[in-house]
Order: structure tokens, then sequence, then C-alpha cells
């Protein structure tokens, strides 16, 4: 899974469903239609794995991820020896991390 600067990484198909599939799921609620902000999407490419960065940043009301949800995506992800882990920054800030 190394590359070099410039390369392509390409990850098994199981893997990609599965992050597929969750980056999905999670689009929604991270969304959160009724809130105008702003989402940041960070993609890092990294020795021994990818690591997706999702920032949310909210002007109203912050989003509190489902527990269950979260518990969920865990889950799924384990079985891809995946990660994810979410914080709140801030008040307003929501940040889930992805580790493949």
């Amino acid at each position: 899974m190394a590359c070099e600067e410039g390369s392509f990484v390409s990850i098994d198909e199981v893997k990609e469903l599965v992050v597929f599939c969750i980056l999905q799921q999670i689009t929604y609620p991270v969304l959160d239609i009724y809130d105008p902000g702003f989402i940041r999407l960070n993609v890092q490419y990294l020795r021994t794995r990818i690591e997706i960065e999702i920032t949310r940043v909210f002007k109203e009301q912050p989003l509190h991820l489902n527990l269950e949800e979260m518990a969920k995506f865990k889950q799924r992800l384990s079985t891809i020896n995946s990660s994810i882990s979410y914080k709140n920054q801030n008040w307003n800030t929501l940040q889930l991390t992805i580790n493949i």
C-alpha cells in the first residue's frame, strides 16, 4: 500500500465497498441540510494507511452523532482492519477520521 508521490494507491474491492458505504451513510447527518455551514474532506495517502478526515463547521446547533450509529460504523470498519474516530473540537466543529 505504500506509494511514491503522485502514485495511485489501490485498496482491495471489499475495503473499497465498505468505505464507500460508510461515507455514504455518514453524509446525511454530517451535511445536516437544516444548518448552513461548510464541510471539508481531506484524503491523505500515508505510507501504511489512507486517512480520510471529514470536518464540519456548524453555524447553528452542533451535530451529535448517534452513538449506536458510530458503533455500527466502527464494527463494519473493523472487519477490514480499519477504524473511525470522531471528536467535537469545540461547540460547533465536528471532526471524523477514518483510517484504512
